[in-house]
């Protein structure tokens, strides 16, 4: 029986002579290169698992292609989401030398209130009860005090 599989972005068939998922799994073992030691984890195309009960039943059709994952696969994967997760916020924490004066001049120096920060104050309270980050708090008036500085420098 030839039965379809994927490790990685590799596909290939699998010859099984008997329908067994120790035969699969040592065949697929062979196919890919893979340590005979090393723990895989089959999935069908969607993500679902495969067991050892249920495989005889999904190896006989002939559509399902089996998706190999090793430990190593695993940890690269929630690696690189956990890169793109992060990579995501950097624009929020990029200050240019005169952003870092600002906010010294804030920390050492505190301004009497005016329209923009009071509506900085409103607009970061509404956000407290959304977020527990008080980092996010912090610099919430910074951003605002930027995007007002950005946007009369596009103005004069």
């Amino acid at each position: 029986m030839l039965i379809k599989v994927k490790h990685r972005e590799t596909k290939k068939y699998a010859k099984l002579e008997e329908v067994s998922f120790t035969d699969f799994v040592r065949a697929v073992q062979q196919k890919f290169l893979i340590p005979e030691n090393a723990a895989l984890k089959v999935t069908d195309e969607q993500g679902i698992e495969v067991d050892e009960d249920i495989f005889p039943e999904l190896a006989a059709v002939k559509e399902v292609c089996f998706v190999i994952y090793t430990a190593e696969d695993i940890l690269e994967t929630q690696s690189s989401k956990k890169l793109r997760d992060c990579s995501d916020l950097t624009h929020y924490v990029t200050l240019t030398p005169c952003d870092l004066t600002v906010l010294k001049q804030h920390v050492e120096e505190p301004s009497s209130p005016s329209l923009t920060d009071t509506l900085s104050v409103s607009t970061t309270s509404s956000q407290s009860s959304d977020t527990s980050d008080a980092g996010l708090q912090m610099v919430q008036p910074l951003l605002d005090s930027i995007h007002e500085r950005n946007v009369d420098t596009v103005l004069n």
